[in-house]
C-alpha cells in the first residue's frame, strides 16, 4: 500500500489538446481527457486498467455529447428568399 506515487507528464501534443479542449469545451471535459491520458499510459498501478480506461473514455464521450447536444439541436429557419 505504500507504493511511491508515480509522476506523469502529458506529452506536448496532449498538453496542447488539453488546452484546446479547455478553451472550447471547458475544464470539466479537459480534466476527463487528462485522466484518460494518464490511465491509457499506465501512469497508475491499477489491477483493472483496461476496464478503467474504457470507463473513463465512455464518461468523456458522455460529457462531450451532453455539451454538444444543445448547440447541435439548434434549427436554422430558412430566410424568405430561400423558401421561394
Amino acid at each position: 500500500m505504500d507504493e511511491p506515487i508515480k509522476t506523469f507528464d502529458l506529452s506536448p501534443e496532449q498538453q496542447n489538446t488539453t488546452t484546446l479542449i479547455q478553451r472550447l469545451l471547458g475544464k470539466r471535459i479537459a480534466d476527463r481527457y487528462v485522466d484518460f491520458c494518464r490511465l491509457a499510459a499506465g501512469a497508475f498501478a491499477l489491477r483493472v486498467s483496461s476496464p478503467m480506461a474504457a470507463h473513463a473514455l465512455r464518461e468523456l464521450e458522455s460529457i462531450l455529447r451532453q455539451t454538444l447536444e444543445v448547440p447541435m439541436d439548434v434549427a436554422v429557419k430558412p430566410s424568405r428568399e430561400q423558401t421561394r
